[in-house]
């Protein structure tokens, strides 16, 4: 149920609770007024006390209004309000400033509330800035990066590695490296793939021109949160 629907229900709620006690309050005060003064039930008669309980009920029901309508005017809609915005904020949206000119804990809480919004954006903008210069640094790093999954698929490369090898394309790298249509001996990646160790090697690989390049080759585990290795980052040198 959303947050607003269960404010309004115990809005409700509590409205016809109030009612229920100042009703009872009401018929209590009568009975406590014919059992203490019998004389005056007596002369005052049924439809005079019933007067007055209907009377009691009326104020009761015009106290609860005003009370219900005052707690949704001061603390119910700036809640909602406050509901509204963190919503959108957490769907990346950009909230709309609510404003609060009637102070206490509403405004403490908006404020507050505010406070950790502008803090987690600052992070979010902090992180953005720090993920681009990585890809920035990626594509322009003066060696051969590729990113392999376990059927040695290249799913990602750098600038250098493109220029020097076409497009992946999900190809193979022992295809794309040396033409070859099987697993190459003494594969770096399928080590780390089998113990998640950084593992290096010497390789004579095939540029797409038909040049032969002679590289120093790195391979680093990427693993996901349970710490199992998805993918294999490898780094070459042409040496």
């Amino acid at each position: 149920m959303p947050a607003s629907k269960r404010i309004s229900s115990f809005r409700l709620r509590t409205a016809a609770l109030l009612v229920a006690i100042l009703f009872a309050a009401s018929g209590l005060s009568a009975l406590a007024l014919g059992l203490l003064f019998p004389s005056t039930l007596s002369s005052l008669g049924l439809s005079v006390l019933l007067s007055y309980c209907l009377t009691g009920l009326l104020v009761s029901v015009v106290i609860v209004l005003f009370l219900t309508l005052g707690v949704e005017k001061r603390y119910v809609e700036p809640l909602r309000a406050l509901i509204r915005e963190a919503r959108e904020f957490s769907m990346g949206k950009e909230a709309a400033a609510i404003a609060h000119d009637r102070g206490g804990l509403i405004e403490e809480l908006s404020e507050s509330f505010r406070e950790m919004e502008e803090t987690a954006r600052r992070r979010i903008d902090r992180a953005n800035r720090n993920r681009r210069e990585l890809e920035r640094l990626f594509e322009i790093v003066p060696c051969y990066i590729s990113v392999q999954d376990r059927n040695f698929h290249i799913i990602r490369s750098n600038r250098l590695f493109r220029q020097d090898f076409g497009e992946d394309h999900r190809r193979h790298c022992f295809e794309i490296y040396k033409n070859r249509d099987t697993l190459c001996p003494n594969c770096s990646v399928a080590k780390t793939f089998q113990d998640g160790q950084v593992h290096s090697n010497e390789e004579v690989v095939i540029t797409r021109d038909g040049r032969e390049v002679s590289l120093i080759v790195y391979s680093a585990p990427i693993t996901d949160e349970k710490g199992e290795v998805v993918t294999v980052m490898e780094m070459s040198t042409n040496i």
